[in-house]
């Protein structure tokens, strides 16, 4: 993740760099002993068994879309978050550096980030069929925004 200062803010979650190079494009499951990684970002099937599947990048990817709507630290993040849409506070999470958040629109991305960081695998969504199509919606969302006159309208549009 990289701020509008071009710094960057997480550069490794850790385990790309677990599966060797010649198993990367021929495996959908990778089993090693050895964790590495940044913790909150590691799947916690995967540091209770040390097996790679496809849905562990699916975890992490959850983390850092919390992490982006937020702006907070990792820990506890899905807790927070979780808890602040069951209470109806959800808004209050929201990174406050952004001036007119989009909340029903920021919710929904909050409920799949959510869906992606569940502890079990088995209930995560799947990154092609379910994730890209949102996140495509989304983005396409945005660029309606953009196009039809910046942030003083994202209220607006959130509603279609």
């Amino acid at each position: 993740m990289i701020k509008n200062t071009i710094i960057i803010i997480i550069c490794d979650v850790g385990l790309s760099r677990l599966v060797p190079a010649s198993l990367a494009d021929s495996v959908t499951q990778y089993h090693t002993t050895k964790a590495a990684g940044t913790f909150y970002y590691i799947d916690p099937e995967y540091q209770q068994s040390g097996k790679l599947g496809t849905k562990s990048d699916t975890y992490s990817l959850g983390i850092l879309l919390l992490q982006i709507i937020t702006a907070r630290p990792p820990m506890g993040l899905t807790h927070h978050v979780g808890t602040a849409i069951e209470r109806g506070t959800f808004s209050d999470l929201l990174d406050p550096a952004v001036a007119d958040w989009p909340v029903e629109e920021a919710l929904r991305f909050a409920k799949l980030a959510l869906n992606c960081a569940e502890l079990r695998k088995k209930d995560r969504p799947d990154l092609g069929s379910v994730v890209l199509p949102e996140l495509n919606r989304l983005r396409e969302f945005g660029m309606r925004v953009i196009n039809e006159g910046g942030s003083r309208s994202l209220g607006q549009h959130s509603q279609k």
